[in-house]
């Protein structure tokens, strides 16, 4: 889409984010905030949408990927590494632009098998503090 979003990164990859844009624009065209930040052609040429799916699809046989794997997929990957890991859906949604999170909902509320069991879990530790023995 073409709406704008803020998505934190870790420093380091901040850094080489800036080594590369000040690259980008001894040039480009197109300078600063208003440049491309992902470039791939050969001396300086922005590559096309289908160079870049074909360049993704080259990658994926090389690594033995599944063959349905598509640059899309780096996405979802994201999206499913931050819930493994504990992320809350708000964040999901805004790092992926999602208009409402009942869309990041409805995507990903399936991809943590299990939560169920966890959550009675999590629960019965609270108030038996940790002795589900019958006899208390």
């Amino acid at each position: 889409g073409r709406r704008v979003r803020n998505v934190a990164l870790a420093p380091a990859v901040e850094a080489r984010l800036e080594r590369h844009l000040e690259w980008q624009d001894t040039w480009l065209s197109r300078k600063g905030p208003a440049a491309l930040v992902v470039t791939f052609g050969p001396a300086g040429a922005i590559a096309r949408p289908s160079t870049v799916t074909s360049r993704f699809k080259s990658l994926v046989r090389d690594l033995g990927l599944p063959e349905e794997t598509v640059f899309h997929s780096l996405r979802h990957t994201h999206a499913s590494w931050l819930l493994m890991n504990g992320f809350d859906m708000r964040t999901i949604q805004e790092r992926l632009g999602h208009a409402s999170v009942k869309t990041t909902l409805d995507i990903y509320g399936s991809v943590m098998p299990g939560r169920d069991q966890a959550a009675a879990a999590a629960f019965t530790d609270s108030i038996c503090g940790g002795d589900t023995d019958d006899d208390t």
